[in-house]
């Protein structure tokens, strides 16, 4: 109730003339730290209401108070910055009827020391993995409940409409992330994890800037349709809480959707738009054939990667195939080196027998030469004996 206060007397002040009354805000330091607290120094009208805004370098909301001056016309609160608040130039607004001021401060991160280096057991590894995954799958859930329950006023549901199998198919793939985990499978896990977790992050963004799309779709029809100067003030307020939506402050941008949603529904009451109804209807249908398309290329690319991991395996097979026509034409190579060696072993042989045979076939004609010679002297003995013994028979006779 108080936030709804402080945002109207913001709206309030913008929309009416500026009187000429004094009116300063200051904070106690120029810089400060995440996690440090901002003191915010307002000084005005004795016992006078002020909202006081506070966003941050995106335009984000931070903080949205009202406080009320004392009788000396001074004003204090203070304003806890978060931890992981993001550095750069905030902007303090502060606002009553008819008056405005406003003031800056930076924030900036401290140094911090370098991180030791870490070694985490594939084990470790895949259990944060799950814990990340489960976290996300239960701020989804969330997620799509509140956006249902915020959405559903203004006939918007539609855009949700494949939220729930997406989250049905994330939670099965996280039970066999399980299953894989259990079986000691942690390499297969920790994959199955980091994926549900990403594609968590994913459709949640979509929801988020689909929701975001179709609010402000609705905003611009009505604010066409009148010049009713609350239901302008309405919808303004409308979009600076969409402003505020992202998905890295889940809880505070539901929270935005959902007063957004609100705004939005007063707004077209009021106005009394004709017609806004079959508009929401067929923006929905526009954006219920959007994530109908995000989900078929969804699908389209988990099929290439289920190729592409078919395609892998299929390298490795041919890559081990390799390998062993490699060792094959080795121990072929190693064969005909052997044979060679052997072969040049041989016509060595052959040539050295070419030799004895070359001798052999010189030492047979000597022989035959010596052995002609021996059959000459023979015959011519035999022919001398006969000779003689003849005619020694002649002289006897």
């Amino acid at each position: 109730m108080r936030r709804w206060v402080a945002a109207c007397l913001i709206v309030v002040a913008a929309l009416l003339p500026v009187y000429a009354s004094p009116l300063t805000v200051s904070t106690d330091k120029g810089s400060y730290s995440p996690g440090e607290t901002v003191t915010i120094t307002i000084q005005g009208s004795p016992n006078t209401s002020y909202g006081v805004e506070v966003r941050g370098p995106g335009g984000q909301l931070i903080a949205l108070k009202q406080v009320t001056a004392g009788s000396d016309g001074r004003a204090t609160l203070s304003i806890g910055l978060a931890s992981d608040s993001p550095t750069g130039t905030y902007t303090v607004y502060v606002a009553t009827t008819g008056e405005s001021a406003t003031t800056t401060f930076t924030v900036a991160a401290a140094a911090a020391p370098a991180p030791a280096p870490v070694t985490v057991s594939p084990g470790a590894a895949a259990s944060s993995a799950l814990n990340t995954a489960k976290f996300r799958l239960a701020q989804l859930s969330k997620a799509i409940s509140s956006l249902n329950a915020s959405l559903a006023p203004l006939g918007l549901e539609g855009v949700l409409a494949n939220a729930s199998s997406a989250l049905a198919a994330l939670s099965a793939k996280l039970s066999e992330a399980e299953a894989k985990y259990n079986a000691g499978d942690y390499d297969a896990a920790y994959k199955l994890a980091s994926e549900v977790a990403s594609e968590c992050s994913k459709l949640l963004n979509q929801l988020f800037s689909a929701s975001v799309q179709a609010l402000r779709g609705v905003v611009a029809e009505i604010a066409g349709s009148t010049n009713d100067s609350l239901v302008v003030s309405l919808l303004v307020l409308a979009n600076r809480s969409l402003d505020e939506v992202s998905p890295t402050y889940v809880d505070s941008s539901l929270a935005s959707i959902d007063l957004a949603c609100k705004l939005i529904v007063a707004a077209g009451r009021l106005a009394n738009v004709a017609g806004i109804e079959a508009r929401v209807g067929r923006l929905a249908s526009q954006l219920n054939a959007t994530l109908s398309e995000l989900e078929r290329l969804r699908s389209e690319a988990e099929a290439l990667q289920a190729r592409a991991g078919e395609l892998e395996k299929e390298r490795a097979s041919l890559s081990q195939r390799l390998s062993e026509l490699e060792g094959s034409l080795s121990a072929a190579q190693s064969r005909v080196d052997s044979l060679t060696a052997e072969n040049q072993q041989l016509r060595s042989q052959v040539s050295q027998l070419e030799q004895r045979a070359a001798d052999l076939e010189k030492q047979v004609s000597q022989a035959y030469a010596l052995a002609a010679g021996v059959g000459i002297v023979l015959a011519a003995a035999g022919f001398a004996a006969g000779y003689f013994i003849a005619k020694r028979k002649a002289a006897t006779g």
